[in-house]
């Protein structure tokens, strides 16, 4: 199975990060998802830089809540040639849609798994900087995890949707400040909605509304309708999306806060 993902990176650099993936049968691995992340431009020697060592950070990372960076080439070669990132295949899909086809899951015990992965990055001071619901997925046994740890900030392929007030990219700018882990709350918080809603954050805006609402403090409003877990979330959600980056929780208490529903 192929696919093919083109998007525009970071204002200004005349770039675009070219994601073809496909799957493949490993002998000893198993089935397996290739990304080739290809850099289209001129300017990209910075870009090439910021993967490397996005890849060496992630290679090194070993824990059952984050996806494993398999095989990696030592180099990323001349310009025209990709660089191939190899994780294991999740049959399970991402988590909302896994949740959606498997209405009987535990969907708290699903976002526990994955945000104690995010607490072993921010432990080990490590921004993932990309977490939304493609980028969490679940393995054949019903075990949510991270994937795609620090690639969205090496290449700026950024959704809109999951990015914190203070780093929103607003009428063709930069990052106003780095991005943190409390950005990384912030998509969560994104993400947990999704979760709850079923629907993606402000679902019936164009992406040039989005980041101007964020600015302006406007959050997605709280659905009509919600299970009683959806309930049981909403106060977590509306703590992460704080403006304030210092109000917000940290993923410590985000855990301790999940973990209290489970008991």
């Amino acid at each position: 199975m192929n696919s093919q993902v083109t998007a525009p990176l970071s204002p200004g650099t005349g770039l675009y990060l070219e994601i073809p993936t496909r799957m493949y049968l490993s002998c000893s691995r198993g089935i397996m998802v290739a990304k080739s992340v290809r850099l289209i431009g001129d300017n990209r020697s910075h870009l090439d830089l910021a993967i490397k060592k996005v890849v060496d950070i992630w290679s090194c990372i070993h824990h059952p809540s984050v996806a494993p960076l398999i095989c990696i080439p030592a180099d990323l070669g001349p310009h025209h040639v990709p660089l191939v990132l190899r994780t294991p295949y999740y049959p399970g899909g991402d988590i909302v849609i896994y949740h959606k086809n498997n209405p009987e899951s535990d969907i708290i015990s699903l976002i526990a798994q994955f945000v104690e992965g995010l607490r072993f990055l921010h432990a080990h001071g490590i921004v993932h900087g990309g977490i939304r619901r493609s980028n969490v997925v679940v393995d054949k046994d019903g075990f949510a995890l991270l994937t795609d740890v620090g690639i969205a900030l090496a290449t700026g392929a950024h959704d809109v949707r999951s990015l914190a007030p203070e780093v929103s990219l607003y009428e063709g700018e930069s990052p106003r400040v780095a991005f943190t882990t409390a950005s990384d709350v912030y998509a969560l918080g994104m993400l947990l909605f999704e979760i709850i809603a079923s629907e993606r954050p402000f679902a019936r805006k164009l992406d040039s509304q989005i980041a101007y609402q964020i600015a302006k403090g406007v959050r997605p409003p709280k659905p009509k309708v919600l299970s009683a877990v959806g309930e049981q979330l909403w106060p977590l959600i509306e703590m992460c999306w704080s403006a304030d980056p210092a109000k917000r929780p940290s993923v410590d208490e985000v855990s301790a806060y999940i973990r209290n529903l489970q008991q």
